[in-house]
């Protein structure tokens, strides 16, 4: 079961299901001033394959895993 906070993470998702953010943009837009916690939960979030994470260059690029049945539970 996923905390209020990743949920959050979640509904970001849920308006634009095609959109990709990055681990700062995440931070900015839930207004959460910890990166190490929004950080800790995108990586938890990728290990149950709800987001799908990519590095480009120096950033970590999330996108929604719309493959997986979980997903679909929580949007």
């Amino acid at each position: 079961m996923l905390t209020e906070k990743e949920l959050r993470v979640i509904e970001l998702y849920r308006k634009n299901v095609f959109a990709s953010y990055t681990i700062r943009e995440i931070m900015k837009k839930i207004n959460t001033k910890s990166y190490n916690w929004i950080y800790n939960t995108v990586k938890k979030l990728e290990k149950e394959n709800i987001l799908r994470c990519d590095v480009k260059g120096k950033s970590t690029v999330c996108f929604i895993n719309l493959d997986e049945q979980k997903t679909l539970m929580y949007l």
